[in-house]
Formats: C-alpha cells, structure tokens, sequence
C-alpha cells in the first residue's frame, strides 16, 4: 500500500509541490557538527543505476513502538586523569603543559582574565567578503563580545548585533575557537583567535559560507579535545585530551594498579602505536563504521575497524593539510624503510610538549637512524639551516586549509619542493589509511565506506556510482541517507523516500533518516508515517530545529496555529532557528506591534535580505506610529536595496501568501 502512495505523488504536479520542503530542508541543515565547512555547490549526482530497485521492504511497516536505543557510552570505566596522579606525578606534571592537555572548553571567567582580556582588547574587525557580514571582538569589564555587523556597499554598518562570548575553546598552541551558551547548547562565533599570527581572522569554517552563530559545537569537534564521552558539552566541560585518551578507560586500573587493566601505547605494534595517534592526528574524510560514535575507538585496536579516514592519493607533495600528520610521515622513505620500527613517540615524547625540545634535541632524534656524514648538501644551504636535519627535510609552513596555522610537514623528503599558497586540490583517488599503511582491511562494509567518503570528499558521481555496489553488499542507513539525498538533488522526491525508509529500517534512530523521511512524507500526504518520524526525531533530540520548524509549517499551514506556534517557539528557544520560527511568532504577533516588530528583528537578523520580512517590518513600523523607528526600518530597506534586489528565502518560503 505504501509504495502505491509513493508511486502516485511521483507526478510532475507533486514534484513541484515538493519542491519548497526540499528547498528549505536544504537551507536549514547548515550548521551540522559533521559539516566542518560549507561544501561548494555542485551539480546533482548522476544516478545511472538505482540500488533501490533491490529494496524488498517497501511495504514493511517501520516499528515505530520500538524502543528508543540507548546511544550514551557508559561512563563508569572512566577514571579521570586527575586519578593518575598520585602514581604518576612526574609525568602528570610535565603532561599538564602539553597542547594536548589544554585543548579543551572552559568557560571564559575560568581562564587567566589578563592575558584573554589582551587578545580581546587587540581585536579588530574581521570581515567576511563572500556575505558582506563583519565582526568585531571587544570586551566591557569582565564581560566579553562579538559584534555582528551587515556592511553596506562602502563598508559601513547597516545594523549591528552583539553576542555574548561564554566559552573558549583551544585548539593548543594554534589558538582559540570561541562560543556563546544558549541553554544546553554551545554555539559557535565564526571568528578565531590564531596564537602564532597574534591576529582575529576567520574560523575554518566560515571560510567558505557564512554559518554565523548556527553551529552548535558537537561530538565530532569534542571528541578530540575530551577523554569523556558525553551527549551534550556543557557540564562538566571538556577540559582537554587526558590521559584515558591514549591509555583507555581506567577505572579498573587505578583502583588495583594492575598493569594489565590499562593499556601501555608503548606495548602495541608500531603501527597500532600510529593509530592511536591517528585518531585525533588525521581527520581526512573520517567515516564512522555503522553503530559506531566519535568515541567509540578502543585503544589496541586498528583504526579502520572503528572509523576509516580515507586519503587522497596522490598527495600534493608542496601543499599540506592541518590534521595530516600521519598521512604524510606514511609517505617518508624513513616510515616505510623502517615501517614496524618508526612511529610518531620515535620523536615525540607524548608526556613533553614538543615546543620544550631544541632543534638540537630534534637532530638528536634523526642521527639515531642516520650518520652526521650522510648529508651531501652543500655547506652553505647547511649552514642556512643552522645545519640542522628537520629544518632541510621537514619544511615549516601555511596549511591549505587553515592558512594563518603553521605546521612542521611530517612528509620527509630529501629534497622537498616549497610550500605553495592556496586550498588544496581536490582528491583524484581516495583510499583508506589501512590500505595507505599497507594492511588493507577487507570486508562488506567497506564498500558503503568507500562511498561515504567519496561523497565527504565532495566526488558525488564517484560516491553514488559505489553505492550502488555498496548498497547491494553491505547496505546501512548511511548509505541509503547518501542515495536519498542524491535523488532529492534531482527532485525525484518518490525514490527518495523508499531510500529514507530503507535507512530505517536498518536503524530506526538515525535522526537525519528520520528528518528526511517525515519530510517527504508531509510532500505526499502520509502525515500519519510523517507524524511517526516527527515525534521520533523529537523523543531523541527534543531541541532539533529542523524538525520543529517543519512540522511547525505543516500545521500551520494546515491550520492547527497554536500547536505550530508552540513549535516555533520551541525552535526560537535553542537561538539556532533558520529564521523560519521567528517569522512564525511574527505572524501570531500582527495586531500587537511592538511584539510583532520584537520578532521580525530576529527574523530580519537571520535573513536580512528577506523581501517578505522587510515588507513586514515597514508595515508593522507604520502600525506602530513610531517616527524614529518608521524612519529607521526605511533606511534599513534602502540599504539593502543597493546591495541588490530584496530576495525570498527558505525563511518566509513557506508562509501563506
């Protein structure tokens, strides 16, 4: 019965009312913690065969009763590393300078208020040319801001909004990552503090797009950055990488000092010694396995069978990437001469900050695998290097993809080329980090893998070509999200909402199957399997804006207005609304002027070139009888009007016209 309700809304008529839902379903997913920068738009996935023609359960009804999974780890293995002291004092002091170690959240009163107000008070505006936004950090007392500002065409201010800063996250010797508390969530401000440039600039994120204050930090950023896994991040904080991170949870270990109830990196084969590494050191196109978390890696375990980073192949030997550490010391003659023996605590003292070593000490490092008189550079490039090895055969330079970071390159080359300036190229080939360190893993998921990270890696006709295998042999809920997403691209509403409810049926929880299958559903008029999804969605995140506001457009639209407001307000509670709540509650406001105009400022400050929301606001000013704010609201709108037309967008989209 299903699949004939799908079949009749695959029409041209149905395609076209589809079309908002898809379009604003596009427009709300920003700000995903999986999205670590907007992805450049690119043409639709060609789908020359549809593994959906294999699907058999089309007319299986999704067990809705189910009960929800329990996703949390168990934090009862976990001791702390606070716990390690008392036996380990030596190393626990000497750790706790390390990067590693202060690579954590804290709230922004906890951290040395002399030295964070200096890098307050030296800031200055940084702009974002691509969105024609600015922003300026500054601080009044013991309270500290980001101002968002909308530039004119000459550089002038439009308007101006201010947002607290509550938090700030370090991201080591490179520098610091802002955020602003809303609740139980933790947003973040798109500019960064770089330590060695001593400058504002922008955050990796916003280098492309302009995400502005939608990301909420989550676990694929924390996990890095924390021994303990946690849902939310925001009590306690995660204050850093501990020593559970390398040695695994603990608890057992501190409470019988038994060497055999932790796990000694020290004891592992060199190229597991890698992997633990690895996991923080080398975020290429990182793919989880299905069932796993951003948590979820035991140590002594190879990487691959948790999550698989894929790599591009070749490597731009003159261009490098922030977290490709691993990557490019695999690439050395020296690992591969010596692959079994050489790993990264070769050099690296995990326990001793590295920016403690003299470039003596690192010589050290390379003359205990190579004699003094095996150099046969000339004297003079030597003594430019202060002859010193590291200096000659492992350059420092810019990322391409953090350009104000610089790193030492761990691709050792005898005669490296110079580092060159720009983003790196897209990948031509990817492969996964086992088979790049020579022990493939071989199994039926890998192939979903393979596809996933074509697809992170933005070579979408490559990664739906591999699905169609992939689904075939190792079929999950990822994998059907990809090909569901890829029909959506090209409108073809019908399969995409067979492969949604694929997704399903191989896990019932996964929250962007849910999302995209209540959609489609509401597109064709089965609001009761939309209703199913939407109140599943909710049971697991209560605070997810996407699905608050769709199902808030759905009864609104049909009429059911207070349980739609009640949505929105939802929704405009968690400060991440696309806009769309705020218009909502603009709507419900007409009549009361002063209440209806509080709204459309929020609804104007997520879409401040929205034609429907600038019309909105001069007629709620005009009912206001408010000269000063008639007056501001007009010149507001001519200001806009420079910058271009006023446009639609997702946000107003929806409302009844």
């Amino acid at each position: 019965m299903l699949r004939q309700q799908l079949q009749c809304y695959d029409t041209p008529m149905a395609r076209g009312v589809a079309t908002w839902g898809v379009l604003l379903a596009l427009a709300a997913c920003k700000g995903r913690d999986e999205q670590r920068r907007p992805p450049p738009s690119r043409p639709a996935p060609h789908l020359d065969v549809d593994p959906l023609d294999s699907v058999r359960f089309d007319d299986e009804p999704l067990a809705w009763n189910q009960p929800i999974a329990k996703r949390a780890h168990d934090l009862s293995d976990y001791g702390g590393t606070a716990s390690c002291k008392r036996c380990h004092e030596q190393i626990y002091a000497t750790y706790a300078k390390h990067s590693m170690a202060r690579t954590g959240m804290r709230p922004i009163a906890s951290v040395d208020q002399v030295w964070i107000g200096k890098i307050f008070d030296a800031g200055t505006e940084v702009v974002h040319q691509r969105s024609g936004f600015s922003y300026r950090p500054y601080r009044r007392g013991s309270k500290f801001f980001v101002e968002e500002a909308l530039l004119d065409g000459n550089g002038g201010a439009i308007a101006k909004w201010i947002e607290p800063v509550t938090h700030v996250f370090s991201a080591g010797s490179y520098g610091l990552a802002f955020y602003s508390r809303h609740g139980t969530q933790l947003i973040h401000i798109p500019i960064d503090y770089y330590a060695r440039a001593a400058r504002w600039d922008l955050d990796p994120m916003a280098f492309g797009g302009n995400p502005r204050l939608t990301n909420a930090l989550g676990p694929f950023c924390a996990s890095c950055h924390t021994d303990d896994p946690a849902q939310r991040f925001i009590d306690p904080m995660p204050q850093g990488v501990g020593c559970e991170r390398c040695h695994g949870p603990s608890k057992h270990h501190i409470e019988t000092l038994a060497v055999t109830d932790t796990v000694n990196p020290a004891k592992l084969s060199a190229r597991r010694q890698l992997d633990v590494c690895t996991q923080c050191h080398q975020s290429t196109n990182p793919i989880l396995r299905a069932g796993q978390d951003h948590f979820g890696f035991h140590v002594s375990a190879a990487l691959d069978t948790f999550r698989v980073n894929f790599i591009a192949d070749p490597a731009e030997r003159d261009r490098m990437k922030l977290l490709a550490h691993p990557e490019r010391l695999a690439r050395s003659a020296c690992w591969q001469g010596a692959r079994d023996k050489l790993t990264c605590t070769t050099c690296h003292d995990p326990h001793v900050s590295s920016l403690e070593k003299t470039d003596a000490w690192w010589d050290g490092k390379c003359l205990g695998c190579h004699q003094p008189t095996a150099c046969t550079d000339s004297k003079e490039h030597r003594d430019a290097a202060g002859d010193h090895c590291w200096k000659c055969h492992m350059r420092q330079g810019t990322t391409g993809d953090v350009p104000l970071v610089t790193i030492t390159d761990h691709w050792i080359q005898t005669k490296p080329p110079p580092i060159k300036q720009g983003a790196i190229e897209k990948p031509k080939q990817l492969v996964p980090w086992s088979q790049h360190i020579g022990e493939p893993i071989r199994d039926d998921e890998m192939a979903t893998l393979i596809a996933l990270g074509h697809a992170d890696a933005g070579l979408s006709d490559e990664a739906v070509k591999v699905a169609a295998t992939a689904a075939a042999k190792h079929p999950t809920a990822a994998i059907y999200n990809l090909l569901a997403n890829a029909h959506l691209a090209k409108r073809h509403t019908q399969p995409a909402g067979r492969a949604f409810r694929a997704a399903l049926h191989l896990d019932l929880d996964d929250t962007a199957a849910l999302l995209g299958y209540a959609r489609v559903m509401l597109d064709a008029g089965i609001v009761d399997e939309a209703n199913h999804a939407f109140d599943r969605l909710l049971a697991i995140d209560p605070d997810d804006v996407n699905a608050l506001e769709t199902r808030g457009i759905y009864l609104y639209r049909k009429g059911e207005r207070a349980a739609a407001i009640e949505l929105f307000r939802r929704a405009a509670a968690t400060t991440r609304a696309s806009g769309v709540s705020y218009v909502g509650l603009a709507l419900d406001a007409r009549g009361n002027s002063s209440k209806q105009l509080e709204w459309l400022e929020l609804a104007w400050r997520a879409e401040p070139r929205d034609r429907w929301i600038l019309d909105e606001l001069a007629s709620a000013a005009s009912a206001s009888g408010d000269p000063k704010r008639i007056a501001e609201v007009a010149a507001r709108r001519a200001a806009i009007e420079k910058l271009g037309a006023p446009t639609s967008t997702a946000a107003t989209a929806w409302v009844p016209r």
